[in-house]
């Protein structure tokens, strides 16, 4: 096999060392973790509860856009994977309607333009075909002045809205123009000159009735470039949540398949719990919004109450409300989070019990954002509050967190898709 990676621990530090043929590199944290955890585990908690890694020398660097950015959960795994694999990531610009997350983004990664816009008004491109036989009608180029002085990225990357693919999206679901974003993406990507791009979204884009999915991987093809879709679940890389996304991951370099595939299978680990991500903050101070859990509501303050009085986890029926009661969709609503099991998918809706399971499985409360944001697999030192607490509402943190593509599985796709391109041209 081209890749190999192992972890070990070692005199107050974890090193995780990644081998491709004769070449290794070794990126090192300082060991905050539980004794007990096994070497590949204890990198991830040690990372969360705020371990930066220190990676290897550094030699050239990988240009990155993003789009749809967020916060930045993706282009922050991209960065860890470019940094370990011994490239100096530099996020070129950052593209969102949201001015927050895009201060949050700079703040972070060191984003060196912020384009606060719809991503549709920065481009132009269409796409015509049918039957899975789909091609760029003309050439996608950008529209936006301060996106034709960029230098070209080595890399394009983004999370498109996914609300119109969402199973809670009971009203347009599966045939909503929002799906459409993703081809608003690739765009982007083709018309900047990147030579790779990575894509993420639901799985649930695979089965949408406007084809959005079969459309682009078709035009992408016809129009040169290797492509490939992915489906990972942030669980099985030690993440503390199954959180299912879709990867859109296409090149107009030469890949090596093998390797793809090879480095994906070479970083899946056992999960971490939630016990294993936030036991460290059950007395953390509340004396920011941050830490600070969402106060519900009587009715539901008693639902919580209900579930730690009788030692449950699920909310029986009776108990819930009319609305979510007898349904197959709303089980885990009014739920309590198991202690030693990963998180169910944390979303925007982790502020109300009514929207998940997001009760605390030793409080008796609500997660809090910081919490959440561990579940997701932000690191500490990832700061989501920007300049202070006071400038950052509630509302803001649950849906840059909940929102977020987990920064784990930006670390996989983005190893993958390097690793590969590396194995091709024989690369050292």
């Amino acid at each position: 096999m081209s890749f190999e990676i192992s972890w070990r621990r070692r005199d107050g530090k974890i090193v995780r060392l990644q081998r491709f043929r004769s070449t290794a590199t070794e990126t090192v944290v300082d060991d905050l973790a539980r004794p007990d955890l096994d070497p590949a585990r204890a990198w991830w908690q040690a990372t969360l509860r705020g371990a930066r890694p220190n990676p290897p020398p550094l030699r050239r660097e990988l240009r990155i856009l993003d789009v749809f950015s967020g916060a930045g959960g993706l282009a922050l795994g991209a960065a860890m994977a470019s940094e370990s694999l011994g490239r100096l990531p530099r996020l070129l610009a950052a593209i969102d309607v949201d001015a927050g997350a895009l201060r949050v983004h700079r703040r972070n990664l060191g984003t060196e333009r912020l384009v606060n816009a719809d991503a549709r008004s920065l481009v132009h491109g269409a796409i015509n075909g049918a039957d899975e036989k789909f091609r760029f009608a003309d050439e996608p180029r950008l529209v936006a002045d301060e996106l034709r002085r960029l230098t070209a990225p080595d890399l394009v990357i983004g999370g498109p809205p996914c609300e119109g693919h969402s199973n809670l999206n009971n009203r347009s679901r599966r045939d909503d123009t929002r799906n459409e974003l993703l081809l608003t993406a690739v765009f982007l990507a083709v018309a900047s000159g990147a030579r790779a791009m990575i894509l993420e979204n639901v799985r649930h884009v695979q089965r949408d009735r406007r084809g959005t999915l079969k459309a682009a991987d078709s035009a992408l093809r016809q129009d040169g470039w290797w492509v490939r879709s992915v489906v990972l679940d942030a669980g099985r890389f030690g993440a503390p949540q199954t959180r299912e996304r879709l990867f859109l991951v296409a090149s107009r370099d030469d890949i090596c398949e093998r390797s793809f595939q090879a480095v994906i299978n070479s970083l899946e680990t056992q999960p971490m719990t939630v016990r294993d991500a936030i036991e460290d903050l059950l007395d953390a101070d509340e004396g920011n919004v941050f830490d600070t859990p969402a106060c519900p509501s009587e009715e539901n303050r008693k639902r919580i109450d209900y579930l730690f009085d009788n030692e449950l986890w699920n909310l029986p029926n009776e108990v819930r409300p009319a609305c979510h009661r007898d349904g197959t969709s709303y089980t885990a609503v009014y739920g309590r989070l198991w202690w030693d099991r990963p998180s169910p998918t944390v979303t925007t809706g982790f502020g109300t019990p009514g929207r998940g399971r997001y009760i605390h499985p030793k409080k008796r409360r609500l997660i809090t954002p910081h919490e959440a944001a561990r579940l997701q697999t932000f690191p500490d030192w990832f700061d989501l509050l920007l300049d202070n607490s006071n400038t950052v509402s509630r509302k803001q943190l649950e849906k840059w967190i909940g929102d977020a593509v987990p920064p784990v599985l930006g670390f996989v796709i983005t190893s993958a898709l390097l690793g590969a391109l590396q194995a091709a041209k024989n690369e050292p």
